[in-house]
């Protein structure tokens, strides 16, 4: 999404920062491995069709990513963006997917709860990924959410100018996540999302935001990327 190409949101130990061209050759090394490509649901890609997906993203105003890059422990408020982006290690991404909302409709296998109405014209889907293992389980994924689910439902609020349907109300941003991945839906109850559906076929479990659970205090500072 064009609307944060320029922009570096900043948490305590978490920068995220948009993904650009310099970032790709990194991401692809990382989608080599069939346990990342298995968890994301990702097909393997050559170098040029990652470079093209990496352009796509960038144009499209349904996706809006950003790189995960992990800062220095005791790290101060950075004066510029340059300066924490050259202090910090990429280390994975995270998204948010959005698409029209439509009527929740029971399938075969799927348990539904109601959904708020508040949820019924958009929906945005948030995915993280944390591919460097060092960095797994210490709360590096949970920071980056946080910080995408301040941006996504304050953006009217000095975060940024994001197009419709910017800023997302908390029922509209939910994830899913696999049935057996008990480290994820922990990360996302602590967040303060709920299960509202089961899938039996698909093997997963769909969580919604309600706006509660406790974010990070530097999540609404932003630079211009220089």
């Amino acid at each position: 999404m064009r609307a944060n190409e320029r922009l570096v949101l900043v948490g305590p130990r978490v920068l995220l920062v948009p993904y650009r061209k310099e970032h790709v050759e990194k991401y692809h090394a990382w989608m080599q491995d069939p346990l990342i490509r298995e968890a994301t649901a990702s097909e393997p890609l050559s170098l040029p069709e990652e470079y093209e997906m990496q352009a796509s993203w960038h144009a499209d105003d349904d996706k809006l990513t950003f790189i995960v890059m992990a800062r220095p422990p005791g790290s101060v408020v950075p004066q510029s963006a340059a300066e924490a982006i050259s202090e910090s290690q990429m280390i994975g991404d995270v998204n948010l997917f959005i698409s029209e909302a439509h009527d929740d409709e029971e399938e075969e296998g799927t348990e539904a709860a109601d959904a708020p109405p508040q949820a019924k014209s958009w929906c945005a889907e948030v995915e993280v990924m944390i591919a460097e293992h060092a960095f797994r389980g210490r709360g590096i994924a949970q920071e980056a959410v946080s910080l995408l689910l301040h941006y996504a439902s304050h953006a009217s609020s000095g975060l940024g100018s994001l197009p419709a349907p910017f800023p997302l109300p908390a029922p509209a941003l939910h994830a899913k996540i696999g049935l057996a991945n008990a480290g994820s839906r922990r990360l996302f109850a602590r967040l303060g999302f709920e299960e509202v559906r089961v899938s039996q076929v698909w093997q997963e479990v769909e969580v919604r935001w309600t706006g509660t659970g406790a974010l990070p205090p530097l999540a609404r500072l932003e630079w211009p990327v220089e």
